[in-house]
């Protein structure tokens, strides 16, 4: 900020680009061995806060991806109980957000298609758009994020393996592992509403799903869930997830191409395990 750049009062400065959820785009640039460089896209977020010091040299700001945009609470105005697909809710939510288009004029998400054949009768929980987008996810077996390109995903997680491989070139130690403890059910609670006095109101039942044969019980509460059948393939998709007790922690040479959810190759004195990147 040397020649006062960032300073508000300069008619001339940039300062007036630096407007709330002003889109930021992140670059990642790797040199060669033939100084070359590879850029790599580190993700499109949105500008929420800026501060330039007056007699400072530098200035810092905080861009954030599109969950920024879904902290304000969403209230659902239904005054029946209809069946709802999920897809529908999902749309509902994310028009609601009032996300910014893509430079062609189309929308920064994707719902996957497998959301239209899932009913509930629930009406939305008050709360923000990201926690009802979230158990919209949870209902229907799938997950939420935004990808490098300022896209927002409701889908089924990603099974695909990278061609990235943990072993002896990029560690710098030994893995730590850690097992959790296994599990024996998930239960999953059914919501049943009805129309009462006071508006909409609601019990509940469960629906048990058999895991193994010692461990702890998940119980798994989402409002949306009125269905037994849903909740029973629920309950066996999550019994399933958490079949996968391994965690390893380990220090390696850092790649900016990695994401959380990235499948990749842990090699061992052993043999390979396959990972999922949570961190």
């Amino acid at each position: 900020n040397s020649d006062d750049s960032y300073n508000p009062h300069n008619p001339n400065g940039l300062s007036k680009y630096l407007t709330e959820r002003q889109e930021v785009t992140a670059r990642y640039g790797l040199k060669l061995n033939d100084n070359t460089i590879e850029w790599i896209k580190g993700g499109s977020f949105y500008l929420s806060e800026w501060y330039a010091k007056q007699n400072g040299i530098s200035a810092d700001f905080v861009a954030r991806d599109l969950l920024e945009f879904m902290s304000a609470h969403y209230k659902d105005n239904v005054t029946e109980i209809t069946d709802r697909s999920l897809y529908d809710l999902a749309i509902q939510v994310l028009e609601s957000a009032g996300l910014p288009l893509n430079s062609n004029g189309t929308v920064k998400w994707v719902v996957d298609g497998s959301l239209k054949s899932i009913y509930t009768k629930a009406p939305l929980p008050d709360d923000t758009m990201a926690n009802c987008l979230q158990l919209i996810a949870n209902m229907g077996g799938c997950v939420l994020y935004p990808d490098r390109n300022g896209t927002f995903h409701i889908e089924p997680i990603n099974t695909t393996h990278t061609d990235y491989v943990i072993d002896q070139f990029n560690s710098y130690s030994k893995s730590e592992i850690t097992l959790s403890k296994p599990i024996k059910q998930v239960i999953v609670k059914v919501y049943h509403y009805s129309m009462g006095e006071k508006g909409i109101e609601n019990t509940t039942t469960e629906i048990s799903t058999i895991v193994g044969e010692i461990g702890e019980t998940i119980t798994v509460d989402n409002p949306l869930i009125t269905d037994g059948d849903r909740a029973a393939i629920l309950g066996t998709w999550i019994g399933n997830y958490l079949k996968n007790r391994m965690t390893l922690k380990s220090t390696v040479r850092a790649d900016v191409s990695l994401d959380a959810l990235d499948i990749i190759t842990h090699k061992n004195d052993y043999g390979d395990n396959q990972v999922r990147m949570t961190n």
